[in-house]
């Protein structure tokens, strides 16, 4: 269970940062009715970025403390 734990919250972590990159390369028109659309997208970008990064902490470091051979070899 620990395993599905660990590879749930690591493929979170990377679709969050892969739907980030996305966001960010979405062209919005620069039209005055257009402006609150591009300011939501830099919104989402900046919460999937935070979203993913967390999630990918949360995998580094969980079980440091148990020694788990589930964690990345760098962490």
């Amino acid at each position: 269970m620990e395993q599905l734990y660990f590879y749930t919250t690591l493929l979170s972590g990377v679709i969050g940062l892969m739907l980030s990159g996305l966001l960010t390369g979405l062209q919005i028109h620069a039209d005055e009715g257009l402006q609150k659309y591009n300011r939501a997208r830099w919104c989402l970008v900046g919460a999937f970025a935070v979203f993913g990064f967390i999630n990918l902490l949360e995998a580094c470091l969980d079980g440091t403390d148990a020694g788990d051979s589930g964690n990345f070899a760098g962490c």
